[in-house]
């Protein structure tokens, strides 16, 4: 073999391992691939869900953003809890208030057509929503007299009791319930507002009123007399709404 031969086969085998970019110049095709394949990077989605724990009837907000590549296509899916979280979703990143009746998880799966499916996912919970119960025995005293106040509360993490003209009524309260007697000086209302998961509330109110105390007097005009002799009695009453004889 002559060295012209041997230049021409060496020739021929770098134009098949390298390409021309230019008049004169080549760069190796595989290089070039593995190039173009390092400087590309799939969708970054960050997804979450707040707040994360929710009573019955309550909300939570998805958000999401898409990063460092964007996305050609996002698809929402859920749970069968929650079905509205279904269907196309931006590709760059948004926010939805959803509202699940029970525990759901939703996923994220965004694509840029090149590299694999990313997905995500985020899981709200729902708890049973609080109930507060607050009764008075007497919801009208007189001035000076007193009512019992009872309580109750389900499925509430904490309890606490505010006032409207009574500061003995104020503070936190067991979540189990439980009675205190009540001395207002003036109508009063009491409530009690209990916490339960995810922030959700109920309160209930009770109003005592405070009347003028009922008064009564009773005169004899002979308070002592002989064997079938007579007295008058008088007798008057006031803030009173009924009045009994008794001997």
């Amino acid at each position: 073999m002559n060295a012209g031969t041997t230049f021409a086969r060496a020739a021929s085998a770098t134009r098949r391992a390298f390409g021309r970019v230019g008049r004169g110049a080549f760069v190796a095709l595989g290089a070039l691939s593995l190039f173009a394949a390092s400087a590309h990077a799939a969708p970054v989605i960050t997804f979450n869900a707040l707040p994360t724990t929710i009573a019955e009837g309550g909300a939570s907000t998805l958000t999401w953003t898409v990063t460092v590549t964007a996305a050609t296509d996002c698809t929402g899916t859920s749970s069968t809890a929650d079905p509205s979280w279904d269907g196309i979703k931006s590709s760059t990143g948004d926010s939805v208030l959803v509202n699940p009746p029970s525990t759901a998880t939703y996923s994220l799966t965004c694509t840029d057509g090149i590299d694999p499916d990313v997905t995500v996912d985020a899981t709200v919970t729902v708890g049973p929503a609080p109930g507060a119960s607050l009764s008075a025995d007497l919801t009208t005293i007189a001035l000076g007299g007193s009512s019992t106040l009872t309580w109750a509360s389900g499925n509430a993490t904490s309890c606490v009791a505010t006032n409207v003209g009574d500061a003995s009524w104020t503070g936190t309260k067991l979540i189990t319930g439980g009675t205190q007697l009540v001395s207002p000086t003036a109508t009063a209302t009491y409530t009690l507002t209990c916490d339960g998961v995810g922030g959700a509330q109920d309160f209930q109110s009770t109003t005592v009123v405070v009347g003028a105390a009922p008064g009564a007097s009773l005169i004899a005009d002979f308070t002592t007399i002989a064997l079938t002799g007579s007295s008058t009695l008088t007798w008057a009453s006031g803030n009173a709404t009924s009045c009994v004889a008794t001997n």
